[in-house]
């Protein structure tokens, strides 16, 4: 009683033994339910159906860079993330910062960003030869 009976492979309710008896039967009566699959992924996933499986999973399909923001002091919010999605093999320069680049690559089927800072070095024009 109480406890959870084995699934049949592939399918999609899970089912509990409950306390209550069947009057004719004197055995417990199961309950099942449909099992809620959760499609939400993180930033940078999406959901693919798994042929045969009741539930997909979440894939990797770009890296995701986190953006901090700002709190909205006319608004009372709290500082919040937002995130930049970056596809395999791209290369991108943030808004105002020419100088750090990130690059999305993928190796063995492991996402990874690639941050690149360079030192930007400032040259007078009077150093500069005529």
């Amino acid at each position: 009683p109480n406890t959870q009976i084995a699934n049949v492979p592939g399918s999609c309710e899970e089912c509990f033994c409950s306390s209550l008896k069947d009057p004719d039967s004197d055995f417990n009566i199961a309950y099942c339910s449909n099992i809620i699959c959760s499609t939400l992924c993180p930033p940078g996933q999406e959901y693919e159906v798994s042929p045969g499986q009741c539930c997909g999973k979440c894939v990797q399909t770009s890296c995701a860079i986190a953006m901090p923001t700002t709190a909205d002091e006319s608004l009372l919010t709290t500082p919040s993330e937002s995130f930049h999605l970056i596809m395999v093999g791209e290369t991108w320069y943030p808004t105002g910062d020419a100088c750090t680049s990130y690059k999305c690559e993928v190796a063995d089927g492991q996402f990874s960003t690639v941050v690149t800072k360079e030192t930007c070095v400032y040259v007078r024009e009077e150093d500069c030869e005529p």
